[in-house]
Parts: structure tokens; C-alpha cells; sequence
């Protein structure tokens, strides 16, 4: 079941989409302004800017009458739970409008608003993955480390029968604490448009298709305006998928192949004294187990060869957490029927950002 939450809203009192029209002729939106509110809810919020990275202020304006806006929506990870969200936005009517008064009783349907981005205008900035790397570790142990093994386990617990052959998990670490993006990009290639097959999140933006808000969402605050009715109609601004595989392949990746124990230790992803407890515990090398630091001892110059004799294949990472900035630019366009009464009208889009598994 997927968990909402309604972080950002544009249109609070007296502002929203404004469009002004000359008889005879449709009209786009033209000295559109946006009065909004952005709030935070956990580590992931959405915020809205223009297109030089401003945060925009109730008395922003934004110029859409090319159907191309001066608006950037951006959601932001900051240790987020790895998952996928949806930013969705919905419309209201268009209101007559002129020096501060509205005007209820003349409005354009929000069915002549329509929305459009395209993965172009995606931008993504600051990725990064963190978390517990799992490693399955096996190991059939042959000739002279099979010998040695023996020997030292022989030593501690004697005549105690000693497997040839070892299975099990253990939890590590990662070295730098995270997964950054140059790491993530360098082992899965370019990171172009949202699309990179090593990101946390998948991004894609909504219909490159203009698409039209069908039923309205509630008028402006402010305008006493009757209510409308129905569901909203809802046009997809930016989505982002969940993607821990991708993440714990790229991860496999720097890791190399064939990596052992030995290796993964070298790298700073598992610890010799983790390995080694392992190994020393009941049930692994033999029944009822031996002692872990006498074990290593007992093995001196030959624990090299047994940790090289024990793959460490990664199996997932836990409790992965992702960090991001995710943006995508709108194009908001108005196309009034020439029936439309000559005037300047305001409504009110709304952004809502929505958690996804």
C-alpha cells in the first residue's frame, strides 16, 4: 500500500495561473503568478523555484504564454528510506480577475489548462546510497589450506571433525559511509535524464503530451468562488521508482568479480575478526565451535589463503537509504475557446508530492 503525504502546495490566498485575453482571438497564459506554501515532512520535501535556482515567494510571477514556464519543481531526498514517489498536480477554474477582485460569474474550464514535461528537462544533482552491504559467504577449502585449517581447528578442539566446506551471511559496511553518485556512475555508465541503472530511484518525467486537467480542483482560496465537485483531474508532473537492485548491482560492480573475503576485507567492506568469528562460531567449521582469537593465531600465515578460499558474493544491501535532488520543469499552457469573454483570470495549480513503496 503506498503511504501519502502532501508536502507542497502552490495557490494559497489571492494568486495562481493568471491569463489575460484580447477579443477575437485565444489566448495562453500570460503574467502567471504563484502564491504558494512548502512544507517539510520527514526527508523528503518537495520546493519549487524558478529556472536560476531562486525559491519562489508569493509575489513571483511566471510567464507561460509560450507554454514553457519559469517554474522548476524539485524533490529533494536527505537519508529518505529507499522508495519511489509520484508529484502530481491538479487544476482549478480560471476565474475573472482585475485589481484584486474576482469575478465568479465569468471563468475558463480547467479542461483548457494543459501540463507537459519531458525527460529533457530533467535534472538530477547530489545522488548517493547508503547502507549495510549482505555478503553470502562459501568456501570449499582444498590442499594445503584444507591441511592448515585442520591443523589449527585440531589444535584448539582435538580430534573434533572439521568441515571442508563452509556456508553462511554476514552484514558489512561501507567504507566511506555511502555510495556516491560518481561512484554509482562509474560502474553502470552515463547519468542522463533520471535514467542510470545504478540510481536508487529511477526519475521520468510525466507526458511529454500536453494533457489537460478535466475536472476542476476547488477555486482559489480567497475568491468565494462556489465549490466544484467531483475528483480532481490530476496530471503527472515527475515520478521516481524504487530501484534497490539496481543499487546492490552497482555495488557488485565495484566489488568486482570473483571477490573473496580476502578482497572484500582489503576494500574495508568486512573485517578479518568478523570473518574469523564466523568461521570460529558452532555450526560452521565444527560442532560446537572454538575459540575466534585463538583460531586466528593458531592459523598465523595461513589465514591469508583460507579468507582467499571463501567468495563473498553480495546479496542485497540493508536498510538502504538514498540522498538527491530530482527536478523536472513543467510547461503550463492555457488555450481559451473563442467563445471566451475578453479579461484577465487567475486560478490556482496545485503540486502534491506522494510516497510510492
Amino acid at each position: 500500500m503506498s503511504r501519502h503525504r502532501r508536502v507542497a502546495a502552490l495557490a494559497t490566498a489571492g494568486a495562481g495561473l493568471a491569463v489575460a485575453l484580447s477579443a477575437g482571438s485565444p489566448a495562453h497564459a500570460s503574467g502567471t503568478g504563484l502564491d504558494f506554501t512548502v512544507s517539510s515532512n520527514g526527508t523528503r520535501i518537495l520546493t519549487l523555484t524558478d529556472l536560476a535556482g531562486n525559491t519562489l515567494t508569493p509575489a513571483s510571477t511566471v510567464d507561460a504564454s509560450s507554454g514553457a514556464t519559469d517554474l522548476s519543481a524539485t524533490v529533494t531526498d536527505s537519508g529518505e528510506p529507499n522508495g519511489g514517489f509520484t508529484v502530481q498536480a491538479t487544476m482549478s477554474n480560471l476565474y475573472g480577475y482585475s485589481n484584486g477582485t474576482w469575478n465568479c460569474g465569468v471563468s475558463l474550464p480547467s479542461s483548457e489548462v494543459s501540463m507537459a514535461t519531458t525527460a529533457a528537462s530533467t535534472l538530477l544533482g547530489g545522488i548517493s546510497a547508503a547502507g549495510d552491504p549482505v555478503f553470502t559467504l562459501a568456501g570449499t577449502f582444498t590442499g594445503t589450506v584444507d591441511t592448515a585449517l585442520v591443523t589449527a581447528v585440531t589444535s584448539l578442539d582435538g580430534g573434533a571433525p572439521v568441515a571442508s566446506t563452509v556456508n553462511g551471511t554476514l552484514t558489512g559496511t561501507l567504507p566511506s559511509g555511502q555510495l556516491t553518485e560518481s561512484q554509482l556512475v562509474a560502474a553502470t555508465g552515463t547519468l542522463t535524464n533520471g535514467t542510470l541503472a545504478g540510481l536508487p530511484v529511477q526519475i521520468a518525467p510525466g507526458s511529454a503530451t500536453p494533457a489537460s486537467f478535466g475536472v476542476a480542483d476547488q477555486p482559489p482560496v480567497g475568491s468565494n468562488c462556489a465549490a466544484t465537485t467531483g475528483t480532481p483531474s490530476y496530471v503527472t508532473v515527475m515520478t521516481g521508482t524504487a530501484d534497490p537492485a539496481g543499487v546492490t548491482s552497482a555495488l557488485s560492480g565495484i566489488l568486482g568479480a570473483g571477490a573473496t573475503a580476502a578482497s572484500v576485507i582489503t576494500a574495508g567492506y568486512l573485517t578479518t575478526d568478523q570473518v574469523v568469528t564466523w568461521l570460529a562460531s558452532p555450526g560452521v567449521l565444527t560442532t560446537s565451535g572454538v575459540n575466534a582469537a585463538a583460531l586466528e593465531t593458531a592459523l598465523g600465515a595461513n589465514l591469508q589463503s583460507v579468507l582467499g578460499q571463501i567468495t563473498a558474493a553480495l546479496a542485497s544491501i540493508s536498510g538502504l537509504v538514498q540522498n538527491g535532488n530530482y527536478s523536472d520543469v513543467p510547461s503550463v499552457k492555457v488555450t481559451a475557446g473563442q467563445a471566451a469573454t475578453p479579461g484577465t483570470y487567475r486560478g490556482a495549480l496545485t503540486l502534491t508530492l506522494m510516497n510510492t513503496p
